[in-house]
């Protein structure tokens, strides 16, 4: 009886246990990225080795699709981040296998491109099912994810055309206004509750606003012209602010977006800001809020919006490959590191890998999961 006892004692026990595990947030549990993260000092880089990166016995073989010579990661400066799920997504297209500039990546699965998630919890990568669009030459900055719904966006190259991937299936959301230049840059804004999307060519610098469940995108004031194509937009929750730039012919010039959609030019960047040739990579530091860039001349520069003013941050061993750093970053918030996934061109080497950089010292602000209401007083065209 006492023996009976006994086991009952330690299977409610055992069944306490399981529940308080499974109450703790998944952020908290223990996790190789999580292991590391807290090893890394601010200026610091380090490796994590992960599952299935090197595919195929190649170093950053993931990101290596099988008819191309070299990574998806060409001309692609970002990844985008789930923070409920906590997996990371990456999506472009590598140069065919003979060395040319042909491109065959008709969708997500022809021979030159790939669609690719690492997902902290197994820290492991795959492939993911193809899509029914267009990569064209390469990834840009033309991805964007939802933080609220994890809802994962891609604008096609050169033309009007956004795709939504919710639930695991793809949608194709109302055409934009214009269809803009091969490479102007989409990002979701939470506290204008929708996408927006930077086109610098129309009427001399244009952003449209699409808030999902609408009809139709709106156009936001502009007017401000800033660099052509090769362009970035990082979105800062700190901040509540869209910093964006880049390009050509105006590559310095960096704007800010406020939570009202009102535009303003922020101080000129001390080195070009795109993602062309000579490109920067940007992303934003997690701890401060501030937009943190890598630059192809191996320095790493950020910049404050409460201040308006640019920093240079020590140096960067990360290579280039005809000026492209083939690097996209992404903030890991909760962990306060940035993660960023290299993989070569025309054959990757071992500098293919992935890295955890700290960029601020003190802990990453709290997280707020109550979605934003719309803003009034927005004026759209």
């Amino acid at each position: 009886m006492r023996h009976e006892t006994l086991k009952q004692i330690r299977r409610g026990l055992l069944a306490a246990s399981v529940a308080v595990f499974a109450m703790v947030p998944l952020a908290s549990r223990a996790t190789p990225l999580g292991d590391l993260a807290a090893t890394v000092q601010p200026g610091q880089f380090k490796v994590l080795t992960t599952n299935n990166f090197n595919l195929n016995g190649v170093p950053g073989g993931i990101l290596v699709p099988p008819g191309g010579s070299g990574s998806i990661l060409e001309y692609t400066d970002e990844a985008q981040r789930n923070p409920v799920t906590k997996k990371i997504y990456i999506i472009g297209c590598a140069r065919s296998s003979d060395g040319s500039a042909q491109y065959a990546c008709s969708t997500s699965d022809s021979p030159d491109s790939r669609w690719v998630e690492y997902d902290e919890a197994s820290n492991s990568w795959r492939t993911l099912p193809a899509a029914p669009f267009s990569i064209a030459h390469h990834g840009y900055d033309h991805a964007a994810l939802d933080p609220a719904s994890g809802d994962y966006f891609y604008r096609v190259e050169s033309s009007s055309t956004v795709w939504r991937y919710s639930g695991g299936n793809w949608s194709r959301l109302p055409d934009m206004p214009s269809a803009g230049p091969c490479c102007g840059a989409l990002e979701y804004f939470p506290d204008l509750g929708g996408l927006v999307f930077a086109d610098p060519l129309n009427g001399g610098g244009q952003f449209y606003l699409y808030r999902p469940g609408s009809s139709s995108w709106q156009t936001l004031p502009g007017g401000i012209h800033f660099g052509e194509y090769h362009n970035f937009t990082e979105y800062s929750p700190v901040h509540k602010m869209l910093l964006l730039g880049g390009g050509v012919n105006g590559d310095r010039v960096l704007l800010r977006m406020d939570a009202s959609g009102k535009v303003t030019r922020g101080a000129d960047a001390p080195v070009s800001l795109g993602t062309g040739t000579c490109g920067a990579v940007h992303t934003i530091d997690p701890v401060s809020g501030n937009l943190v860039v890598f630059h192809c001349n191996r320095n790493i520069y950020s910049y404050n919006p409460a201040t308006n003013t640019w920093a240079q941050h020590g140096t960067h061993s990360l290579p280039t490959q005809y000026g492209d750093l083939l690097v996209a970053a992404v903030p890991v918030t909760e962990h306060g590191v940035i993660f960023l996934a290299r993989a070569g061109l025309q054959g990757p080497s071992s500098d293919s890998a992935v890295y955890l950089y700290r960029h601020s010292t003190g802990s990453p602000p709290a997280q707020d999961s109550t979605p934003p209401s719309a803003p009034t007083g927005l004026k759209v065209q």
